[in-house]
């Protein structure tokens, strides 16, 4: 085999593992900034049982890429993950929402619409992963 032919077949090995690759699906986080209740608390964010960011701070948002199928999702309430199934290349927005008990409050995920969730997130600032 010349060396064209080895060119050819590496070029069509390297497409075809391309193009059986699925595309990933965006998981957007967002935080709005609320008044004094909650301020305080800078939420973290759980996937398939791994923390993925440490500290939230209010008016910032997060996009993470998953891969497709199922995985769980939440927030300091770990005991009642949002299941989901995420599609290739499809959007889905957590909107972090804090519940005021009697005692204190946490936060919670909260599962929103593609409307909502990027319209919310157009109006905060970008959180790199590990930068809060």
């Amino acid at each position: 085999m010349g060396r064209l032919g080895a060119i050819a077949i590496l070029a069509f090995t390297t497409l075809t593992v391309t193009a059986q690759q699925p595309a990933q699906a965006r998981v957007h986080f967002y935080r709005y900034k609320q008044g004094f209740v909650g301020r305080g608390i800078k939420p973290a964010i759980w996937a398939d049982g791994i923390e993925i960011e440490k500290r939230v701070p209010d008016g910032f948002f997060l996009d993470v890429k998953f891969p497709p199928g199922q995985h769980f999702f939440s927030s300091e309430d770990r005991t009642t993950p949002i299941v989901l199934t995420l599609a290739p290349g499809k959007d889905y927005y957590f909107a972090l929402t804090f519940q005021e008990q009697w005692a204190g409050g946490h936060f919670r995920l909260a599962l929103v619409g593609e409307q909502e969730g990027s319209s919310a997130e157009s109006q905060l600032k970008p959180l790199e992963n590990g930068s809060s």
